[in-house]
């Protein structure tokens, strides 16, 4: 979902099958002249680009049975007659002798024709209490999907699923070109976990908020060193990028808009300081700033001082504010996604 101009760029080399040593560039989009600036604090006039997208697609539910439109001898020497029914397990090593799927964990990886991932798919070892039946999930990114994929992946899960269950959307938002040192200061004021990780250089990497079982978890990272790790093609143009995420699950999932915006009411940094703010205050930001578990040992009603303090500060931040705006510029077009999976296939945006 475009918010600012990112421009779709030229296709790199795609790989044919068998054509391991070439890579693939799975984001052709990110670079391009952005409206927006920074035009406060200490970054003057800076261009810089937000991008949301719906990241992952997590569906669970009943499976349904298959039934083969002919008579098919598998390698095995199993015999299957036409329109008798037969299981996802059953049907998965089909797939995977047409170079399909490809066997992983304790499920399987759905893939296109240059071997690229596509979806997950497994049998969960329980089933369902009331009919009896076998469940399954499927989870699958649905930008890393090319268009024509879509419609062949919609109809492999009307066919898998019988009454799916949406329980999970991750939600996120690409930041291109702002500098590193900039986007790595922020923070979120919730009274939840804070785990941060650093590079070899002392620069921050990597920041999750929240326990990953948890039904909201939300993490900031850098994409492009990440990509690059992967060997990845970036475009040149593209100076920095750090990706804010938000790993819904369950309920949060039906819920999608209200805990971004929540989140975003909490995202804060210290890059801006009211001049009337007490200078006792400031050091105290920054102290919890670099310090975030030492809020945990002040006095209840100091705790709520400070946190009320940050989340004026993200009133007041230029990119939470930014951030804020193109998220509802870009809401309706993120719900026609999900629709575009969920609606369409007549799926339960509820948790079981």
């Amino acid at each position: 979902m475009k918010s600012n101009e990112i421009q779709v760029l030229d296709p790199t080399q795609r790989r044919e099958k068998g054509d391991k040593g070439i890579v693939i560039n799975e984001w052709e989009k990110l670079t391009a002249p952005s409206n927006r600036r920074l035009s406060m604090q200490s970054l003057h006039f800076l261009p810089f680009s937000l991008d949301w997208s719906i990241d992952r697609i997590t569906l669970v539910g009943n499976l349904k049975e298959f039934e083969f439109d002919h008579t098919y001898i598998n390698e095995d020497g199993e015999f299957y007659r036409a329109g008798e029914k037969f299981t996802l397990n059953q049907a998965m090593p089909l797939l995977a002798r047409e170079e399909a799927a490809e066997r992983a964990g304790n499920g399987w990886r759905l893939v296109d024709k240059y071997g690229e991932n596509i979806a997950y798919v497994e049998t969960l070892p329980f089933k369902d209490p009331t009919t009896g039946k076998e469940k399954g999930r499927i989870d699958f990114n649905p930008n890393k999907i090319e268009t024509f994929l879509k419609t062949d992946l919609k109809s492999f899960i009307s066919m898998m699923f019988d009454n799916p269950h949406f329980s999970r959307a991750d939600v996120a938002c690409d930041i291109l070109d702002l500098p590193n040192e900039y986007v790595s200061q922020y923070r979120l004021v919730d009274a939840v976990s804070f785990r941060p990780y650093y590079g070899q250089n002392g620069a921050l990497e990597t920041a999750y908020w929240g326990a990953r079982s948890s039904e909201r978890q939300v993490r900031m990272y850098n994409k492009k060193l990440e990509q690059e790790k992967k060997k990845q093609v970036l475009p040149e143009e593209v100076k920095t990028w750090w990706r804010l995420e938000l790993q819904l699950r369950r309920s949060k999932a039906d819920e999608w808009t209200e805990v971004v915006n929540e989140t975003l009411d909490s995202f804060y940094s210290l890059h801006y300081l009211p001049n009337e703010m007490k200078v006792t205050d400031k050091v105290m930001l920054a102290g919890l700033h670099a310090e975030h578990q030492l809020i945990s040992e002040l006095a209840v009603r100091t705790r709520q001082k400070y946190r009320k303090l940050m989340k004026q500060l993200a009133k007041e931040d230029e990119l939470t504010q930014h951030l804020k705006a193109s998220f509802s510029e870009n809401i309706d077009t993120l719900k026609r996604e999900l629709e575009t999976w969920l609606g369409a296939m007549k799926v339960n945006d509820e948790e079981e």
